[in-house]
């Protein structure tokens, strides 16, 4: 099994034609948090645009913060956007945890709020055909860490993402 270092972490990785601006975002706020990498900045470039943001829990047993983190980005000309956030409990001894991760989105129709894609944060998630882009994430899940990478695209005629 291949461990995480560090053990949370965001990638969001942008090959459209379109620049995205973040909309929102929360960061861990626990004392046993160390951030080791926020964004560098708030814009997501068009056709090559790379973002991280990576953290370490320790193991705490007072609760006082957060442990998840969100972030969202939009294409304001679209009036569409896409978030997706990590859902991480507190850790401690004989407690079993997983970290998973949950997605919402506004396709300019439907603003869908905060669902879990599937009970496995190991699985891939596509977001819906009605967004203008084609967005999946994949993601490498090992007991209590998570690393998800998120793609874009701008669509193809006739293909789509494929699980």
């Amino acid at each position: 099994m291949r461990m995480i270092n560090p053990d949370h972490s965001f990638t969001f990785i942008n090959y459209a034609s379109t620049a995205f601006t973040l909309l929102s975002h929360t960061v861990p706020t626990a004392p046993d948090v160390r951030l080791v990498q926020e964004l560098s900045d708030n814009t997501l470039l068009a056709t090559s645009g790379q973002q991280v943001m990576s953290w370490t829990k320790g193991c705490y047993f007072g609760k006082s913060g957060f442990d998840d983190a969100h972030l969202c980005w939009q294409d304001t000309g679209a009036l569409q956007s896409f978030c997706i956030g990590i859902e991480s409990p507190e850790r401690g001894f004989f407690k079993p945890i997983q970290s998973h991760y949950k997605v919402k989105y506004n396709d300019g129709t439907t603003n869908k709020d905060w669902f879990f894609p599937s009970d496995n944060p190991a699985d891939p998630y596509v977001y819906p055909n009605s967004m203008k882009w084609d967005i999946m994430v994949t993601s490498h899940s090992a007991k209590d860490q998570l690393e998800l990478q998120i793609i874009i695209q701008d669509k193809a005629t006739g293909r789509e993402l494929k699980e």
